[in-house]
């Protein structure tokens, strides 16, 4: 792959490990409030469930990607 896709590859991946944190941050907030005040929020506590699953999909494909990312790091050095 030439330099400027190899650039615009990690820009994109940049992104999605930026969104994916900032999504589990919004959702640890807005659990911990749906904890603390049950009829405050609407969604269900299933829904929460299903929302937990896909971003702990998030986190697992953000652990592979800096994985990788770091291992090819550590081979340009």
């Amino acid at each position: 792959m030439n330099e400027p896709l190899r650039g615009l590859a990690r820009f994109g991946l940049v992104i999605f490990l930026c969104f994916t944190g900032l999504l589990i941050t919004l959702y640890i907030g807005l659990l911990s409030d749906k904890i603390a005040h049950p009829g405050y929020k609407n969604l269900s506590y299933s829904g929460y469930a299903w929302v937990g699953l896909v971003m702990l999909t998030f986190a697992v494909a953000d652990f592979f990607i800096l994985r990788r990312f770091i291992r090819s790091l550590k081979k340009r050095n």
